[in-house]
């Protein structure tokens, strides 16, 4: 049963990442050049939901819904006023983190084993990182409290996520030992 819900949501989340793909693709058509970077994250999550590792566990139901709401989220912000290259190096991490990651990306806590190239030989969660530095740089140049309330929600919602995931993960401890900092390099 547990493989049935990590393949429909899997499926669900690859239509999700084509259909944001399509609606970037036709930003970046009207001239809005960093739709490009984001749409290449769409169609690259839709292929790698699509082609991934085999689930050797998933997490509760409930995690999965936090999950989503934090994939979702972020579609909320507010980018009227916004000045996008605030969130070009947030954008970057996200977009090594996810190639890193590889056929072991999902959007549930699922493991599909370590990855421990890349950002994640430097910190142990580095495409939160890098989207909370995007979203970040979006509350600091748009200036709205909307965007700041959405960050601080997106923020708590993904450290429960962090915590689901850590839970899953059958060799944590040992990729916990190796790495560090698990989401601000010097700091936690």
């Amino acid at each position: 049963m547990t493989t049935v819900f990590s393949e429909l949501t899997n499926a669900l989340g690859a239509a999700f990442f084509v259909f944001l793909f399509i609606i970037r693709v036709m930003q970046f058509s009207g001239g809005d050049w960093i739709s490009i970077l984001l749409a290449l994250q769409s169609a690259l999550a839709a292929f790698l939901l699509v082609m991934h590792k085999p689930v050797e566990r998933i997490s509760h139901p409930i995690m999965s819904a936090i999950a989503w709401l934090c994939a979702l989220l972020p579609l909320a912000f507010n980018l009227e006023g916004a000045n996008v290259l605030y969130s070009l190096p947030g954008l970057l991490l996200a977009l090594w983190s996810l190639i890193a990651l590889g056929f072991s990306f999902s959007i549930a806590p699922e493991d599909r084993g370590i990855v421990a190239r890349g950002p994640y030989r430097l910190v142990r969660h580095p495409m939160y990182l890098g989207e909370i530095l995007s979203l970040l740089g979006l509350c600091i140049s748009a200036g709205n409290v909307w965007n700041w309330l959405a960050l601080l929600l997106f923020a708590r919602l993904l450290l429960v996520r962090i915590s689901a995931e850590e839970r899953v993960l059958a060799d944590y401890a040992r990729y916990r030992d190796t790495v560090r900092w698990r989401l601000i390099p010097f700091l936690w």
